[in-house]
């Protein structure tokens, strides 16, 4: 019995307590800063992150966006630039068109009677052409200028839109421009003639003939003094853009942002310049907006 007593009152048991826990020994620590550290670690990780995406996909797109995207691409002087016609009121456009057109003008050359002739280009549709020929047209207007603009439709699109038709015996419309242009220009020889006149060619096959008539056209439409003539030819990707550029004496390329690719752009370029055209430099339409555009310089 007293052997069993020991083994009951000194027994070992399951579990001991060597330190005893007393109100005073007792650490107390906030989970605040290890909340923080996590927070700030996922925030650093989800920017890399975002940052690496945003690069990633900005170096697998190659569609022109910027002046510095038109320039690398294309090798050209970005002359000007256009924003977001709809956040533009019409004085705003106007005054726009008038700085504008004075910058273009000084990179064109002035034939002997003060003659512009220049023609918009582009790699392909929807890239503004006809937006900065409206424009254009109405600051040289305001210039003092007797403006003459020309647009010359891409056959292309004119057959799409004709397949299945039935054919007409009767020539289309604006084919008297080219048979008979002397009314064009005894019209830009009245006194009084101070509107833009708007010349709307067909959208014809251009074989050497037709090529023939807009070549005697063009060169009877020039005798006027003072005269601004503004050409809007058929997306460079056509070989009749680029067979009709050759009476176009000056060209602009329109870029729309985001619309062509830079290498269809360089492509379609060294064609013109492989058939000797003179690009005087490009021109940005919809140029994306910026907050650190009009910064002050550094």
């Amino acid at each position: 019995q007293r052997e069993a007593r020991l083994y009951v009152d000194n027994g070992l048991g399951y579990y001991s307590i060597l330190n005893p826990a007393e109100a005073g020994a007792v650490k107390a620590s906030s989970h605040w800063p290890k909340v923080i550290a996590l927070t700030l670690a996922g925030l650093l990780l989800g920017l890399l992150g975002s940052g690496g995406l945003v690069l990633l996909v900005e170096s697998l797109d190659v569609r022109l966006k910027t002046a510095e995207d038109v320039k690398r691409a294309t090798r050209l002087p970005v002359l000007a630039t256009l924003g977001d016609l709809q956040q533009m009121d019409e004085a705003e456009q106007s005054a726009w068109a008038f700085r504008t057109w004075t910058e273009l003008s000084n990179s064109l050359s002035a034939a002997s009677n003060q003659e512009l002739v220049c023609g918009f280009i582009s790699a392909k549709h929807g890239e503004g052409r006809s937006t900065w020929l409206k424009l254009m047209a109405k600051a040289a207007s305001d210039h003092g200028f007797q403006v003459l603009t020309v647009t010359v439709p891409d056959s292309r699109e004119a057959r799409k839109r004709t397949e299945g038709a039935t054919a007409s015996a009767e020539p289309p419309a604006g084919a008297e421009f080219l048979t008979s242009p002397a009314q064009v220009t005894q019209h830009l020889l009245k006194p009084d003639a101070h509107e833009v006149i708007e010349v709307q060619l067909p959208a014809w096959l251009w074989n050497r003939e037709r090529r023939a008539q807009f070549q005697t056209a063009l060169a009877q439409w020039r005798k006027p003094y003072n005269l601004a003539l503004l050409i809007e030819l058929p997306p460079a990707d056509s070989p009749e853009a680029v067979l009709l550029a050759e009476y176009v004496p000056q060209l602009f390329w329109v870029v729309g942002s985001g619309v062509s690719r830079a290498g269809e752009a360089r492509r379609l370029l060294q064609t013109l310049r492989h058939a000797r055209r003179h690009v005087v430099g490009a021109v940005l339409n919809r140029e994306p907006a910026s907050p650190l555009k009009d910064r002050l310089p550094l």
